[in-house]
């Protein structure tokens, strides 16, 4: 029992860790592009969105009976191409983000880090 309230633990941490992650950079870039009033429909109605996939996410994970992850889930209920296509498009997915991450990471500590060391946000 314990075990299985440290994986949920562990998993809750790292979902919630990404969403906050994303929202640093994202949130105040869209409301900076679109205007206070458009940032907050979009935050709703995005909001909502994103609620309603894991809620329905959750649903079908609760329902069967194996453990699988969300392509093993394509896979099983509407076929192994859309599978494989869900599993290239989360890789694809998991780059992308990871590479938006490590450019404005880098732009970040470049201004934070400057006045002291000087240089080229490149290198």
């Amino acid at each position: 029992m314990l075990k299985q309230n440290k994986q949920s633990l562990r998993a809750l941490s790292i979902l919630l860790g990404v969403t906050f992650g994303a929202g640093i950079f994202g949130v105040p870039y869209t409301i900076a592009k679109s205007g206070w009033i458009l940032g907050i429909i979009y935050f709703i109605v995005l909001g909502i969105i994103i609620l309603l996939i894991h809620l329905m996410y959750g649903e079908i994970t609760l329902r069967s009976k194996e453990k699988h992850r969300l392509p093993g889930f394509v896979s099983k209920f509407i076929g192994p191409k859309y599978g494989n296509f869900v599993k290239f498009a989360s890789t694809i997915g998991l780059w992308g983000a990871l590479i938006a991450y490590v450019l404005i990471g880098g732009k970040f500590l470049y201004f934070i880090s400057k006045p002291f060391l000087g240089g080229s946000e490149f290198l």
